[in-house]
């Protein structure tokens, strides 16, 4: 990235910030290559090392990342899934993901949605959705505990509650499954009763 660091730094970063330069190639390994986040993004990105890891574990056909931020978590779900449904309420920070992920080269798999995850939550079906909502920025580490029906900063629910969105998210996603299969075996049903009567009703000579 052709940019003086301590410019950067200076310019770009709130003084109390610098410290997250040191840590921008375990954000994104690309991030000489123009990777983008804005002050949020910083110290909510996660590791790369530690999202591919994730990726791997959650590999499926459609994966719903419901707070994408700069892109991080939906660019590694990319490479491991055949579908990513990035959603972000902030259209600045999904432009800053859609670019990241075509610095990775998995754009193409990835559908950017600009909307309030809440919102869009009932139109969507997959098989599996990634939650990294607000936590609280640098202080939630001096937190002792995280109370799961305490409300999220910034957002009017609770985790308990984002996590009863996910689950009927993927119910719907195996309930279209199903019903795929369902259609899919009742056409294959259809086309093997035509070729039955087609044979009986040919003529022997």
């Amino acid at each position: 990235m052709p940019v003086d660091s301590a410019v950067y730094v200076r310019k770009l970063l709130p003084r109390k910030m610098a410290k997250y330069w040191l840590q921008r190639y375990s954000l994104f390994s690309k991030f000489d290559q123009g990777a983008q986040m804005d002050v949020q993004g910083w110290y909510s990105v996660t590791p790369e090392v530690i999202a591919a890891h994730q990726a791997d574990l959650c590999c499926c056909d459609v994966m719903v990342d419901a707070f994408a931020g700069c892109g991080g978590n939906a660019i590694q779900f990319a490479r491991t899934c055949k579908q990513v449904i990035a959603v972000e309420i902030d259209p600045e920070r999904l432009a800053m993901a859609q670019h990241n992920a075509v610095l990775y080269g998995l754009d193409h798999k990835i559908e950017f949605v600009c909307g309030d995850f809440f919102d869009v939550a009932p139109r969507l079906a997959a098989d599996g959705v990634f939650l990294s909502p607000p936590w609280g920025g640098p202080l939630y580490q001096f937190s002792d505990t995280f109370d799961l029906h305490q409300p999220l900063e910034g957002l009017p629910v609770t985790m308990a509650q984002l996590l009863a969105i996910s689950h009927d998210i993927v119910l719907r996603g195996q309930q279209q499954q199903q019903g795929s299969k369902q259609q899919q075996q009742e056409e294959e049903e259809g086309h093997d009763q035509q070729q039955q009567q087609h044979g009986h009703g040919q003529r022997h000579d």
